[in-house]
């Protein structure tokens, strides 16, 4: 299965993609266009990036992306970078046409980011937009904010960067890693050590500040993110890197009250869900030690976590994110698939 091959052959789909096409914005009109080019090189026999196909050509335990329903049921195959032996941090746009996530050979700090479609003309397109990770879309999906690693292979400033979501215009916006754009488009959030300890911070687009956003000192933090409607910022925190023990903590921006919602050996990124009322996140299975599996919880901390279905299969199930609508999730697992 050859998931760039076009289902139409190019002079039929041409009439309607350009009609589509007239109605996008300029940005998207670029990016589609770099996903056209891939179906015509592969119908003309020239290799391009072929995503593996995970229940034959993917090594047991290479993390890949993947998507599943809400409560774990259904889990697919969707993509996996050729010769990386780490897929994650898929992230959706807003539209949920196209899907962004971070590949590497084993070393994080040469990770590369990748846009792949998901819906549209050129589903199963994919384009490689250089070296990055942890990548977010701008509200208006216009933009890509991702961060680059110290030690990267084309030497690149470390820390945040943001792009067109075409990989052009590439921009150096500030030290620290893994950022979430804001509901509003007018700011990141981040975290980073500036003062000898891990902390959240905000970038503000409006006057170019960088403000710490919580007093606790934390020895490492692996992600922030958003509420859908801005008022709140759920983070992980780590009391203890080297065991991965820490706490999912909801912030109220408008007075920095803090709740904690969850603790223990948990890690990743957490993101909401479309609602408001959930948030995904992993925590280590007590049973097999190390072993990571997806959780939800109600993020005013009303119950406790709950882990999703279909994860006894594989060894790390991490990074789940909401699609916008709720219906899907996309996340990474080194899980083996089911054939479709």
């Amino acid at each position: 299965m050859n998931l760039l091959a076009p289902s139409a052959s190019l002079l039929e789909a041409g009439a309607t993609r350009g009609a589509i096409m007239r109605r996008l914005p300029a940005f998207r009109i670029r990016l589609w266009v770099a996903l056209a080019g891939l179906h015509v090189l592969a119908t003309c026999g020239v290799p391009v990036m072929n995503p593996a196909l995970a229940d034959d050509s993917v090594v047991p335990g290479i993390p890949v992306i993947g998507l599943m329903a809400p409560d774990g049921g259904d889990p697919i195959f969707l993509v996996g970078a050729p010769g990386m032996k780490w897929n994650g941090s898929p992230t959706w746009a807003h539209d949920e046409k196209l899907i962004a996530f971070e590949a590497n050979n084993g070393k994080f700090a040469e990770g590369q980011l990748h846009v792949i479609a998901v819906r549209g003309p050129f589903k199963g397109s994919v384009r490689s937009l250089g070296v990055g990770g942890a990548p977010t879309w701008s509200p208006n999906d216009e933009e890509l904010a991702f961060h680059i690693r110290e030690g990267n292979s084309e030497n690149q400033k470390p820390g945040i960067w943001v792009m067109n979501s075409d990989g052009s215009r590439r921009k150096w916006l500030s030290e620290g890693e893994r950022p979430k754009w804001s509901p509003s488009g007018n700011s990141l959030v981040f975290a980073g050590k500036f003062e000898g300890f891990a902390a959240v911070y905000q970038l503000d687009f409006t006057n170019d500040a960088r403000t710490r956003l919580i007093d606790q000192k934390y020895q490492n933090i692996p992600g922030a993110s958003w509420s859908p409607d801005g008022k709140q910022i759920a983070f992980i925190g780590y009391t203890e890197f080297a065991s991965r023990t820490g706490e999912l903590v909801v912030m109220t921006v408008v007075d920095r009250k803090t709740t904690v919602v969850a603790r223990g050996r948990i890690g990743w990124h957490p993101n909401w869900s479309p609602d408001g009322t959930l948030i995904t996140f992993t925590m280590k299975d007590p049973e097999i030690s190390g072993a990571d599996r997806v959780h939800v919880v109600d993020a005013r901390g009303g119950f406790e976590p709950k882990r999703l279905k279909n994860q006894e299969i594989g060894f790390r199930n991490v990074e789940a994110e909401w699609s916008p609508t709720g219906f899907q999730m996309v996340f990474s697992s080194d899980r083996w698939w089911p054939r479709r």
